[in-house]
C-alpha cells in the first residue's frame, strides 16, 4: 500500500498554475508530473526534517543549504528556528543561539549578518563572500564535512 497514490488538494495562485502549465507544455508532460517533480525535489532537500530523531548538528546542513528558502517562505524567526533545530537535543549536538540568529537574519538583515560574521571571524568579509563565509564558519564550528566542496559550486553562489 506504500506505493499507492493518493489525491490531495492544494491551493495555488493563478500565477503558479500558469507557470506549471507552461513548464508542462514545454516538457510535454502533465501538470501533475511537474507538481510531483517539485514536491519530490523539495522533499529530498528537506529529508532530515522528516526524521523526528534528527536535531541539532544533524539539521545544520538543511538550514545552511536550503534554509534561505525555508526561512523566507515560512517566515521563521530565530526563536522558531531554535525550536525546530534544538528541541530535545543533547547538549553536545546543540547549535548555539547566536548561530541560529545568523541563519535567521540571512535574508532580512544582510548588512547586520555581514558585521556579525566579521566580528566572529575577526576579519573583513566581502559582500559576495558573506554566505560562503557563513557556511564555512558554521561547518567548521560544528564539524561537518560538506563546506569546502559545496561553497565553491556555482549553485552555492545563487543562495
Amino acid at each position: 500500500m506504500e506505493n499507492q497514490k493518493q489525491c490531495v488538494s492544494v491551493r495555488l495562485s493563478a500565477n503558479d498554475i500558469k507557470k506549471i502549465k507552461r513548464i508542462a507544455e514545454r516538457l510535454n508532460v502533465s501538470d501533475s508530473d511537474v507538481i510531483r517533480f517539485g514536491i519530490k525535489g523539495m522533499l529530498s532537500k528537506l529529508l532530515p526534517l522528516s526524521d523526528e530523531s534528527s536535531s541539532g548538528r544533524q539539521l545544520l546542513p538543511v538550514f545552511l543549504e536550503h534554509g534561505n528558502e525555508v526561512v523566507r517562505y515560512f517566515d521563521f524567526d530565530a526563536e522558531r528556528l531554535d525550536h525546530i533545530i534544538n528541541a530535545n537535543v543533547l547538549p553536545e549536538q546543540r547549535i548555539d543561539r547566536v548561530d541560529i540568529e545568523l541563519l535567521a537574519m540571512r535574508n532580512v538583515f544582510p548588512n547586520y549578518l555581514k558585521s556579525q560574521l566579521e566580528n566572529l571571524l575577526g576579519d573583513t568579509v566581502e559582500d559576495k563572500e558573506v554566505i560562503p563565509n557563513l557556511r564555512q564558519y558554521l561547518y567548521d564550528k560544528y564539524g561537518s564535512q560538506r563546506a569546502t566542496a559545496h561553497e565553491r559550486s556555482p549553485e552555492a553562489e545563487l543562495n
